[in-house]
């Protein structure tokens, strides 16, 4: 394993070491407090109550785009 020195990183750097860092991480080498699975189960029900209600992210995209012209 080498040895990263993120003192000299610029910001950028170490932004894209964290999202690298984040991304090698599996789901279920993440521990969760009790708390914060029961907030994920309520955003979860929340959202399957809703999900007829959303729109695609390519919708919303454009929508917003075209706001701004």
């Amino acid at each position: 394993m080498s040895v990263i020195d993120v003192t000299r990183l610029s910001a950028q750097q170490k932004l894209d070491l964290i999202a690298e860092l984040c991304d090698s991480l599996d789901a279920a080498d993440i521990p969760l407090s009790p708390a914060w699975k029961a907030e994920l189960e309520r955003r979860n029900a929340d959202f399957e109550e809703m999900r007829d209600q959303t729109e695609p992210w390519e919708q919303v995209r454009a929508a917003l785009q075209a706001d701004r012209i």
